[in-house]
C-alpha cells in the first residue's frame, strides 16, 4: 500500500479497557480516516501512533503522527464539510468522522499540532449510549439502521493486538 510504504505504525493499547457501545462499521470509518490522514501527513520513514486509554468513564483513542502539523488558519476550519489541504481530498472526511463520533455521545479534537506532528483525539462513552441513540438518519430521513440494530450496533471490547495487526494487514 503506496500511503504506508516506508512508514511505521506503533500501537500502545489500555488493558482491560471497558467496552463502548457502538456502530462498528462506523467507528471503523473513523478510525480509518484519521489512520490514512496521518498517512498522507508523514513522510517516508514516519512514525504514526494509535493508543488507547481510560479517563474516568470515558475510553480514549489517539492516533497521532510526526509529520509537519496543521497551520493554525487550517486547524479552525478543520472539521467544516468540504474543507480539505488534499488536492485529491473531498473534505468531508474529518467532518463526517466528527458527525459519527457525537452520534455515539463523543467529541472528536485536535489535541495537538505543531511542526513536529499532530494528535486527534477521540472520547467515546464507556457503556452509556443506547442503540437508539446511536442510530443514523438516511438523506431520506428514513431510519437507515432499522431491522439491523442487533447486528451492527453491539459493545465493542477494546481492539486486541490481533484485530490490530489483521486491521493494518488490510491496509497494505
Amino acid at each position: 500500500y503506496k500511503r504506508k510504504k516506508g512508514k511505521q505504525i506503533v500501537t500502545a493499547y489500555g488493558h482491560g479497557l471497558p467496552r463502548v457501545l457502538a456502530v462498528r462499521d462506523q467507528l471503523v470509518q473513523v478510525f480509518l480516516n484519521l489512520i490514512l490522514n496521518a498517512m498522507d501527513a508523514t513522510e517516508e520513514g514516519g512514525t504514526i501512533e494509535i493508543s488507547t486509554s481510560q479517563r474516568k468513564n470515558w475510553l480514549l483513542v489517539s492516533v497521532s503522527d510526526d509529520g509537519c502539523g496543521i497551520s493554525l488558519k487550517d486547524q479552525t476550519r478543520l472539521f467544516r464539510p468540504y474543507f480539505t489541504t488534499k488536492s485529491t481530498g473531498t473534505g468531508l472526511g474529518l467532518f463526517v468522522c466528527s458527525r459519527i463520533i457525537e452520534q455515539a455521545g463523543g467529541r472528536i479534537e485536535l489535541t495537538e499540532s505543531t511542526n513536529e506532528g499532530t494528535v486527534f483525539t477521540i472520547s467515546l462513552p464507556v457503556g452509556a449510549a443506547s442503540p437508539t441513540e446511536l442510530t443514523s438518519t438516511g438523506h431520506d430521513g428514513e431510519d437507515s439502521a432499522q431491522g439491523r440494530e442487533s447486528e451492527e450496533t453491539r459493545p465493542l471490547d477494546s481492539p486486541s493486538r490481533q484485530d490490530a495487526a489483521s486491521s493494518l494487514a488490510e491496509m497494505k
